[in-house]
């Protein structure tokens, strides 16, 4: 049906469907690179918001006492561990200007408290 009409409105037709599909296919360009870059966006995102996540797992994570933890480690990873150690008639602990660096092991040794229930308590501090 084309083939009837004249050459001239044939070659016009021609050029602004070619136009139109330039313009897709250069639309079409931009959009995969826009995809593109959002993909990478992304990619950082998920990377940014595990780090989070474990940073704040890690700081929700609750405190674990350990025997070589030290008297002032303690008394700086929970404000109970005062209050506790005053229940073993220690509450000079967190004035003490000898032995912050004395570890929970040899506090308990040097002062006949069972190690486990020590730090099952210091533990159980919430």
């Amino acid at each position: 049906m084309i083939e009837r009409w004249p050459p001239r409105l044939q070659r016009w037709i021609a050029r602004t469907v070619e136009q139109q599909v330039l313009s897709s296919v250069a639309s079409l360009s931009v959009a995969r690179a826009d995809i593109a870059a959002a993909d990478t966006l992304i990619g950082q995102l998920e990377t940014r918001w595990t780090a989070l996540r474990q940073a704040l797992d890690a700081a929700l994570a609750p405190v674990r006492f350990t025997p070589r933890t030290t008297v002032a480690q303690a008394l700086a990873l929970h404000p109970g561990v005062v209050d506790l150690l005053a229940t073993y008639q220690l509450d000079r602990c967190e004035r003490c200007p000898v032995r912050h660096d004395e570890s929970l092991e040899e506090l308990a040794r040097g002062h006949d408290i069972s190690l486990d229930q020590l730090l099952s308590r210091l533990d159980g501090l919430s």
